[in-house]
């Protein structure tokens, strides 16, 4: 290369790097700027008149060799495409506008350029998170937040990186790491004093809260953020909150509460012209009618919120969406429009790594393909349903879940005390500073400041000692809560323990029908179980349940075992009139073992027809159960377990034993239980009845 040749491009370059240093520093012509103001201005109102403005301001800037205006101008081009969900024009528009902030930065170390190119990576993330490329988002978001670690832009990583971060990994089901991630997110606005981004952190961590089945504490956060919310006024943010505090009302089988949160929030999202807002609402109001059985009206709005999903592709609703649509299609007896839309949501979630939205596929596919007589399927689908559920979230992650938590409350007050020790030191040098100008005056003013910081001094112990002794009362009172909640996570583990051992043996009763090829019995045996597995997935995490919901259980139960020997076995369920069961809740899964214990040494064995009878009394505040059956008898049970030399033990009545031990530790009501043997006046026996006594509770709504 010729020496002119070279002086040429030096200087060439040394002109665009000059007038990108120019514009970094302030330097700007403000035509192109006022051109790319107005493109900003008419994004979200008219598309045509954005890109007109993009495409003048493109061209000024390359003419006038303003690079920074170039960069910006690409990034706005990038986000009016993906607002006109074209995310491959999106993505071609940000990656050429990283670039060009890359070069810039490269050539004259720009800081805002840096920041920029993590603005970039964050806008590709959320392409590929909408498009359903978990991995590729979280690989953006990650090279974000390098960064925004090396710039300090803890504004930047609070703002969007967490936050984001935390949404795709709850998708996954890592609702412990999402967690993490928002909790840092909401570190930081505390410390703010950010109301709105404090809310907005309360509505991402009832989300993971709501999607570990914990509905409740999900509520809880929902409503802390509409109280912030309310005291702003800001419509859109409102929207959001009565919209997620009508989803946990539809949990919580609260419909009309749900249905009334809904339509606050569909008039506001209509309002403001909320898309994406409008299209998840529909399919939150599509699920309130499916339940009170009006289907049409169910699936019309399924399909208006899955058509706005499909244009602005969110690949996650539309898999949601889908789901729904073959439920309501199942409840209408359409079975082929059903198990089309099931299968098709089936292969997306599996496809994009989404294991919750796949368990719920798997789960009506069972169920649809069971009414069908497509018994191989169905059992196919329930086993994967099974494997899924519980993959999503074990007990481990619940223990670290709470103690994330717990961490994050510790490292809040921590924070807090440091930034009081640094004032405070701050003051001491203040006042050492005051000594040493003390030293230059007259002995007179020495004695008088000496006394002064002897003073302050005493003082300063004084406070210490106050201080010092007030910690040790926090951290006492800090152990006692935590050796409470070591027992309510003890009776957690004992619950959980217990729905395996449940579950084993109603999947056997599964097979034995599919195995007889029993078309009609297999169908509705399915069925009962089905509704029985989602009982008892939605209470085991509960320390206690609605009575009217715990009876169903047992009824389920005796259903199914019922129809699992036919002729053989009959029940009668009674209870009290003065017994309100909608209204009181009691602990759950405490009464199904000794049915099955009566059912399994005590009816089975017995020649003839089994009875078991449960009958429910009002006894001050607690209730009195007695199961009642007419089998051998414990004595003849007894033997008839030695002459198989056989040590079994029931495992649901051992682990009932454990809890009731631990429950009757905390209540001031007493849980008994007592074992009678009936017998005829020649002494033969007639059966055994078991006296189960248990206080119960105000249902807290």
């Amino acid at each position: 290369m010729s020496f002119g040749r070279l002086l040429i491009i030096i200087v060439f370059l040394g002109v665009v790097v000059n007038a990108s240093a120019q514009n970094a520093s302030g330097v700007k012509d403000s035509t192109g700027y006022y051109l790319l103001d107005s493109a900003k201005k008419a994004t979200y109102v008219d598309f045509v008149k954005a890109e007109e403005y993009l495409v003048q301001t493109i061209l000024f800037a390359e003419r006038s060799s303003d690079s920074l205006l170039k960069a910006a101008s690409l990034k706005q081009y990038g986000i009016l495409n993906y607002i006109k969900g074209d995310f491959e024009k999106a993505q071609v528009k940000y990656r050429r506008s990283k670039k060009l902030y890359s070069w810039i930065d490269s050539m004259t170390q720009c800081e805002s350029c840096k920041l920029e190119v993590a603005n970039l990576y964050n806008n590709l993330a959320l392409i590929e998170s909408d498009k359903g490329n978990n991995r590729k988002a979280i690989f953006y978001h990650q090279k974000s937040e390098e960064i925004r670690l090396e710039i300090h832009d803890s504004l930047g990583l609070a703002r969007l990186t967490y936050p984001n971060m935390s949404g795709i990994l709850s998708n996954q089901g890592n609702y412990l790491k999402a967690l993490e991630y928002i909790l840092k997110a909401l570190s930081y606005w505390e410390l703010k004093n950010d109301k709105d981004k404090i809310a907005n952190s309360y509505d991402q961590i009832g989300v993971i809260h709501e999607k570990r089945l914990d509905f409740r504490l999900a509520l809880q956060y929902y409503l802390k953020a509409l109280s912030l919310r309310k005291e702003a006024e800001d419509k859109l943010e409102l929207s959001y909150s009565y919209n997620n505090i009508g989803v946990a009302y539809i949990q919580l089988a609260q419909l009309d509460s749900a249905r009334r949160f809904l339509e606050k929030s569909l008039v506001l999202k209509e309002e403001l012209f909320d898309s994406i807002g409008m299209a998840s609402t529909y399919l939150n109001l599509g699920i309130v009618y499916e339940n009170e059985g009006e289907y049409e009206k169910s699936l019309r709005f399924y399909k208006a919120g899955n058509d706005l999903f499909i244009r602005y592709g969110r690949s996650y609703s539309i898999i949601q969406s889908l789901i729904n649509i073959g439920s309501v299609y199942y409840e209408m007896g359409d079975k082929a429009n059903a198990v089309k839309n099931l299968l098709e949501a089936n292969d997306k979630a599996n496809e994009l790594e989404l294991p919750e939205l796949e368990a719920d596929a798997c789960n009506l596919l069972s169920i649809v393909y069971a009414s069908m007589n497509n018994y191989k399927q169905a059992y196919s689908y329930q086993l994967n349903y099974k494997y899924l559920s519980d993959s999503l979230l074990s007990e481990t992650e619940v223990r670290m879940i709470t103690k994330l938590e717990m961490q994050y409350d510790f490292n809040k007050k921590m924070l807090s005390d440091s930034l009081e020790q640094v004032e405070e030191i701050r003051n001491i040098n203040f006042k050492n500073q005051q000594r040493e100008a003390a030293h230059k005056e007259k002995s007179q003013r020495q004695r008088m400041y000496i006394f002064f910081i002897f003073t302050v001094l005493a003082f300063v112990i004084v406070i210490v000692i106050i201080v010092f002794r007030s910690y040790r009362l926090k951290q006492k009172t800090k152990r006692i809560e935590l050796e409470r909640k070591s027992v309510e996570i003890e009776k957690s583990l004992l619950r959980l323990q217990m729905n395996p051992h449940f579950i084993f043996n109603a999947l056997n009763s599964i097979q034995s029908f599919v195995v007889s090829n029993n078309s009609r019995n297999a169908e509705i045996y399915l069925a009962k179980f089905a509704k029985l597995m989602r009982l008892i997935l939605q209470n085991s995490r509960e320390s206690f349940v609605c009575f009217a919901d715990e009876l169903e259980t047992v009824r389920l139960y005796l259903d199914i075992e019922s129809m699992r020997f036919p002729g053989k076995l009959e029940y009668r369920l009674n209870v009290d009139e003065n017994i309100d069961s909608d209204e009181i809740s009691v602990p759950p899964m405490l009464i199904q073992p000794f049915i099955e214990n009566a059912i399994i040494h005590g009816v089975m064995p017995k020649d003839g027809k089994g009875l078991i009878v449960v009958d429910f009394e009002l006894d001050k505040e607690s209730i009195i159960c007695e199961i009642t059956d007419n089998g051998i008898g414990r004595e003849k049970s007894g033997m008839r377990k030695e002459k198989a030399n056989s040590d079994h033990k029931s495992i649901g009545i051992q682990v009932t034993s454990d809890r009731l031990k631990i429950l009757e530790q905390e209540s001031v009501n007493r849980y008994q239980v007592e074992y009678i043997d009936l017998k005829d006046d020649n002494g033969n026996s007639l059966g055994t009845k078991v006296l189960l006594q248990f206080p119960f509770r105000e249902l807290d709504l």
